[in-house]
């Protein structure tokens, strides 16, 4: 290799270790203490941020650049996911998405370096192993550190893949600390109570020693500056990990017999289940009392959702891959479970024509909504000549419905409904238990404050003011890059935060 390529690899590599830095201090001077202020300062600096990142990844590898170009069907979704933060105040969403994003990159980006190969089929199998090949993770970051270190020592002479004497030091301690806390020193503190004590003591010691470190707000930053540009790149490195993701594309038939017998067992459980429930299966109207109204609807609802998903999984287990009769009982239990999803979906909208919506009902219903679009996609599959990659089907489903309802107004959707649904003569909905929701709804609930205060009426309306200061107070405490486009469409930092104000007719 000539010295022309081994100074261009260098500079490429060295290159990509400052933007990772960039994105280091990034965090420091945007993102820092969210943990303190909670998932509320997680705005447009947390979408910048991830935006910044999947570029990093776009411009790292020739890999990820070819995968992205292709793979717009996910792309798309997870870019929704990314802009969710600048968007809303959403507090759900924004916590739900931290675990999903991740997930949902590592699993489809997988996908899209193994669909070269055009004899691919998506199985459970893939899903699970495309995941657990997020444990790759702390080696890329050991690795990452040692990159760091190794340019502080010798500037550009370092290769990245180079298994260094400080990776394998960082190894052994990862590796003996995991062993230590994990497995020998709870066995040692349960054999002895005055080793327990003794380590306990050893332990505030060096809580105390950190806390020491961390109050010097210099030390900490780089630290943070440090760890954050070592994810980074650990995330660059765990991209080209993912490119090897090995799956067999070759599913192995199912002896018809006992498949037969699985599908038709359960086939038979919910049929029963079904004649017993035939009068309760579809309600008209709820019961007046609120608790028997709520068992109604809430009894088994999620189990029943847990069962849906289930059933998923029976059905692409043995989706052509056994005989036709058996295809033929896999069509009615597919039915049958149509059937039940139907029956809870009927129940929720009537409990929030009834009652209202609220957070868990919108997102319970979304759910029994996922279910019904799966159900329907695996009934025209069984109907079809073509063999269809179910489970493909069903995570892209899935990936699309949550990118949708991340950049969806949930908040404002689900108080305008109840405002409109307060108005009927049969409402049981009370609006003071939408003072659960965010600044989201600032501006719209201040354009309605005359209906809300004068339905909660005199004795409740302080919930509602009281509503309106916190929201306005938590407003003023934040940055503007802490904030989304929510908050300035709701006119941030132009309120007022006087709490005393009173209702018409208080005293």
């Amino acid at each position: 290799m000539s010295d022309k390529v081994i100074v261009a690899r260098s500079l490429e590599q060295f290159a990509i270790l400052l933007r990772c830095a960039g994105l280091g201090a990034f965090w420091v001077i945007f993102m820092w203490g969210f943990w303190t202020s909670g998932i509320y300062a997680l705005g447009i600096n947390t979408t910048i941020f991830l935006g910044a990142v999947a570029w990093l990844l776009y411009a790292s590898d020739d890999n990820v650049r070819q995968l992205m170009r292709c793979g717009k069907s996910w792309i798309i979704p997870l870019t929704l996911m990314t802009l969710s933060y600048a968007l809303f105040e959403n507090p759900f969403i924004k916590l739900v998405t931290i675990v999903v994003l991740p997930i949902s990159w590592s699993l489809f980006y997988s996908a899209a370096a193994l669909s070269r190969d055009k004899t691919f089929v998506w199985t459970p199998l893939f899903i699970a192993v495309s995941i657990l090949s997020t444990l790759h993770f702390p080696r890329c970051f050991i690795h990452s550190v040692s990159d760091y270190f190794l340019l502080l020592r010798s500037r550009l002479h370092f290769k990245f893949t180079h298994r260094t004497v400080l990776q394998r030091i960082l190894q052994g301690i990862c590796l003996f600390l995991a062993l230590a806390l994990l497995v020998v020193v709870p066995l040692l503190v349960s054999a002895d109570a005055l080793f327990g004590s003794r380590l306990l003591d050893v332990a505030n010691l060096v809580a105390e020693v950190i806390q020491v470190i961390f109050e010097c707000s210099l030390v900490a930053r780089l630290l943070c500056l440090l760890g954050v540009s070592c994810a980074v790149l650990a995330l660059v490195k765990l991209s080209r990990v993912l490119s090897d993701v090995v799956s067999n594309a070759n599913l192995p038939v199912i002896d018809s017999i006992v498949s037969g017998i699985v599908i038709s067992g359960m086939l038979i459980i919910y049929s029963l289940f079904i004649w017993v429930q035939f009068e309760r299966l579809w309600y008209t109207e709820l019961p007046t009392q609120f608790a028997a109204a709520e068992n109604v609807v809430k009894g088994g609802f999620w189990q029943l959702v847990a069962i849906s998903l289930i059933n998923i999984l029976l059905f692409t287990w043995c989706y052509r891959r056994t005989s036709q009769s058996v295809q033929g009982i896999l069509a009615g239990f597919t039915v049958a479970c149509l059937v039940l999803v139907l029956s809870a979906a009927n129940r929720m909208w009537l409990y929030v024509t009834t009652y209202g919506l609220s957070y868990e009902k919108f997102y319970a219903a979304y759910t029994v909504l996922f279910c019904i679009v799966v159900f329907i996609t695996l009934l025209a599959s069984l109907a079809g000549r073509e063999a269809k990659d179910n489970v493909k089907s069903t995570c892209f489903t899935f990936l699309w419905m949550y990118g949708i309802v991340c950049v969806l107004p949930v908040e404002a959707f689900v108080l305008s409904t109840n405002i409109k649904l307060s108005t009927r003569e049969d409402s049981r909905i009370d609006l003071v238990d939408m003072t659960m929701l965010s600044a989201d709804v600032l501006g719209q609930a201040e354009s309605a404050r005359a209906l809300l205060t004068e339905q909660a009426g005199p004795s409740r309306s302080l919930f509602w003011r009281l509503w309106y200061a916190r929201q306005n107070q938590h407003l003023a405490t934040r940055r503007w890059f802490e904030l989304n486009l929510s908050n300035l469409w709701n006119g941030w930092g132009e309120r007022s935060y006087e709490i005393e104000e009173r209702a018409p007719g208080e005293r």
